[in-house]
């Protein structure tokens, strides 16, 4: 029979048999030494909690400024985690940049758009007339900086571009060339004619092939050129005799 502290209302004469059946649930004695409860996890460091909020201050600023904005003109009820979606869409649209300059020229986007729109309401809500005049007058300011922001973005994703095909380009000249060209050995460019008889890197003359073809006969092109010789020399032979000389 079960045993309780009349004080506390705890089971004094149970414990052991708790025990006993927690370890063969767990698979083990009660004497092997096991330890059933997890590890506690270790607390985070100094280092820690200041990347988190540096992390947090990169990649949430955005959206609270768009928030700060908006809600007191337009949304006052919205929260703010539904601008920071806006905000991680936008750059999801915009191509998933990783460069941190290009997100916030995206940012300052997003901001000058809202307030430009913010601006536009003031200026039809006020009565005075030299508010109005202010805050359109503003707006306008504001919408010529958010263009010329806009070909700054366009300015930067093109050098960005060029940069790449740049560095592409000298990466694959610094590669070796290699050693066989369609499982041939490549033709020599030391200077020497090559076995082809293409032009050498020295800049030389090419070699031409003077073997017969197969019949043993020799190859069009050879007598031609000497026929070209031939009438060339008896040229300069009757020449010569016209002349007297010789």
């Amino acid at each position: 029979m079960e045993d309780y502290d009349v004080l506390t209302g705890e089971r004094t004469g149970a414990h052991e048999d708790d025990a006993s059946s927690q370890s063969e649930i767990a698979g083990t004695n009660p004497g092997d030494g096991a330890e059933t409860e997890t590890d506690a996890a270790p607390e985070p460091t100094d280092e820690m909690i200041k990347s988190a909020l540096a992390d947090n201050i990169r990649n949430m600023t955005g959206g609270m400024f768009v928030y700060s904005a908006v809600n007191r003109s337009l949304a006052p009820n919205i929260e703010p985690q539904v601008f920071q979606v806006y905000r991680d869409k936008l750059l999801h649209d915009a191509g998933s940049p990783t460069d941190p300059l290009e997100v916030m020229l995206i940012e300052q986007l997003a901001l000058a758009h809202f307030n430009i729109g913010r601006l536009h309401m003031k200026s039809c809500c006020v009565e005075n007339p030299k508010l109005v005049i202010a805050y359109a007058d503003s707006a306008t300011r504001l919408l010529g900086e958010f263009r010329r922001c806009t070909l700054a973005l366009e300015d930067f994703r093109a050098k960005q571009a060029a940069r790449k095909e740049r560095s592409a380009s000298i990466d694959a000249a610094e590669m070796p060339a290699p050693e066989k060209h369609n499982g041939k050995p490549r033709p020599s460019t030391n200077g020497k004619p090559s076995a082809n008889g293409k032009k050498t890197s020295s800049g030389k003359k090419k070699a031409h092939d003077s073997k017969l073809t197969a019949n043993g006969e020799v190859p069009e092109c050879i007598r031609q050129r000497m026929g070209y010789a031939a009438n060339g020399a008896s040229k300069q032979t009757a020449a010569i005799g016209s002349n007297g000389k010789g």
